[in-house]
């Protein structure tokens, strides 16, 4: 406590202008990147076109189950135990719907969910290729989830499979971000979206499977060798 280090004012003014005088060059490097950019410009279209196709007034009964069960917890909060709600396997994406409910109707909420997990498996497609690759991978990999014909009608629905698909890219960056770094912080970054999957939509719990094959075989003779 004696040996603390107290920020005199002028320290603490010294530190606000870097950073004042920094921000904007970090900015202007993103913007320099030609293909994050044009990723900005994608992820902008993709989602004026998603609104514009999102709201058709249509609805498929597996929709109808989803909005059902999120509303239905506004009303009665012991249905986020009920039977009907948990073997839906749909858990983050209804209670999503909870709560958009709470600020418009039921029809809307239902899409609005729609529309965010569309958007998040173009952004993380980008940010999966760009970790595997570069950034011109991941612009490409976001520009065929983008203009794909059924991932764009499947997600313009309240229904799960865009989620899930969308949680399960979340997880494959997450544990190549792991895989570079090999940190605990990623670590547990990793293990938590390794779960996600699962509680967007009851089949993405093989995500979990997949997470344990991958670290068999990678590292298989580390595993065999402490055993030895």
């Amino acid at each position: 406590m004696g040996n603390e280090v107290i920020d005199t004012d002028e320290d603490i003014e010294k530190k606000a202008y870097k950073l004042k005088k920094n921000l904007p060059n970090y900015f202007l490097e993103l913007v320099k990147n030609w293909y994050f950019s044009l990723f900005l410009v994608l992820l902008v279209v993709a989602f004026i076109i998603r609104i514009k196709y999102s709201f058709i007034d249509s609805i498929w009964n597996d929709e109808a189950v989803y909005i059902w069960n999120g509303i239905k917890i506004l009303s009665q909060p012991s249905h986020l135990f009920s039977t009907e709600f948990l073997s839906a396997g749909a858990i983050i994406p209804q209670l999503m719907i909870t709560f958009f409910h709470i600020f418009t109707d039921s029809f809307t909420a239902g899409r609005i969910v729609a529309v965010i997990f569309s958007l998040l498996g173009i952004i993380f497609a980008y940010l999966l290729g760009k970790e595997v690759k570069n950034s011109s991978a991941g612009l490409i990999a976001a520009i065929l989830i983008t203009v794909n014909s059924i991932y764009w009608f499947i997600g313009s629905k309240a229904l799960m499979d865009v989620p899930v698909a969308a949680a399960t890219t979340i997880a494959a960056w997450a544990l190549i971000k792991f895989e570079k770094n090999k940190t605990v912080k990623w670590a547990i970054i990793a293990t938590i979206l390794a779960v996600f999957p699962a509680f967007v939509k009851g089949v993405g719990s093989i995500v979990m499977l997949l997470y344990i094959l991958y670290f068999l075989i990678t590292r298989r003779q580390k595993i065999f060798k402490d055993k030895l």
